[in-house]
């Protein structure tokens, strides 16, 4: 999950220089960094990025579940 997290935002971050904007754009706070100005993909672009991300995610859970399943002795694990 945590990753997800900043995989998301650092593919955001590219989206964004690819379209042209600047990092003095970019407003932090509630917008998460995003500019004022017009911005984003269109809805099929949405999802073709959230296929790709799953896609790069999914092996990475799936080792980790595997790991996590091998290795029951590591009780810090759990909180994860």
């Amino acid at each position: 999950y945590l990753l997800h997290w900043y995989i998301v935002h650092l593919t955001m971050f590219a989206i964004l220089f690819a379209q042209g904007f600047g990092v003095k754009d970019f407003e932090f706070g509630f917008s998460f960094g995003r500019p004022k100005a017009a911005n984003g993909l269109p809805l099929w672009g949405v999802y073709l990025v959230w296929i790709g991300i799953v896609g790069v995610l999914y092996p990475l859970c799936r080792w980790f579940g595997k790991y996590k399943k091998a290795n029951t002795q590591k009780t810090w694990l759990r909180y994860i």
